[in-house]
């Protein structure tokens, strides 16, 4: 996931900590996970509406929605480019033959050379302190008619220490995301709340979690069974555009010519 925000020394330790754990947890759940799962279903059939053409997707992780793309032919391996700056997880990706690369802080046009027609960004801008710059940068690089997807967690009240534990700076809402975008040349076409069902949970962990109860990763494990339920009910969800609410925001833009 994409990070350029240096924290301060005397919490340096913990975040790192927790940002490995972070980053085990994806590279062993990113693809069967159910929350994964569902998240990819909306983000592929946002681009089966795009034309063919580059796909760079940015913060990629351990390249499991570039893995998954690629395995539902949605872009050839030719086609598709994972930018992350963490090492290990570009290291990953690349084993699980994912053309990713590390990505530098502020120099896209250095390693992307072709001129995306998708791009996606993954649960990145709530690790950002100031995401337009970044957000400038992609659409500099973007084909005039590019289609950017946008994952960030949503609702304020959701906040947790979850969230301070992975360095999130903000949750958005449909007011914040096209604010956000618009002011780095993006025009939101549409946004949809994700994962209404799990904003009950959510609230009730956002007022009952203590931070230093917290395990390792956010991520509990469920048997096979409730996995296939859970990704079940949440992709059923996820076909419905209208929810007022929702743990998750997706966001769909166009260069704002």
């Amino acid at each position: 996931m994409v990070s350029v925000v240096k924290l301060p020394s005397h919490r340096n330790a913990k975040k790192k900590s927790v940002k490995r754990a972070h980053y085990e947890t994806l590279r062993a759940q990113d693809r069967d996970y159910w929350w994964f799962r569902t998240r990819h279903d909306v983000v592929l059939r946002f681009l089966r509406l795009q034309r063919q053409g580059p796909l760079l997707d940015v913060g990629c992780g351990a390249g499991g929605f570039l893995r998954r793309c690629l395995d539902d032919k949605i872009r050839s391996i030719d086609d598709v480019l994972g930018l992350d700056l963490d090492p290990e997880s570009v290291a990953t990706a690349s084993a699980r033959g994912i053309p990713a690369q590390v990505m530098p802080p502020d120099d896209l046009r250095s390693i992307v050379k072709c001129q995306p027609a998708a791009i996606t960004m993954l649960d990145v801008m709530e690790h950002i302190k100031d995401p337009i710059p970044l957000l400038k940068e992609i659409r500099s690089v973007a084909a005039s008619d590019a289609m950017l997807i946008v994952l960030v967690p949503a609702m304020r009240a959701l906040w947790s220490p979850w969230d301070d534990r992975l360095g999130h700076f903000r949750r958005y809402d449909r007011h914040l995301v096209r604010k956000t975008l618009k002011k780095a040349g993006w025009k939101v076409q549409h946004t949809r709340y994700l994962f209404p069902s799990m904003v009950l949970p959510g609230l009730l962990r956002a007022k009952m979690l203590r931070a230093d109860a917290l395990p390792a990763d956010e991520f509990p494990v469920v048997s096979p069974s409730v996995n296939r339920i859970l990704h079940a009910v949440t992709s059923m969800e996820s076909r419905v555009s209208c929810w007022p609410i929702g743990s998750s925001l997706a966001a769909v833009a166009r260069p704002d010519n």
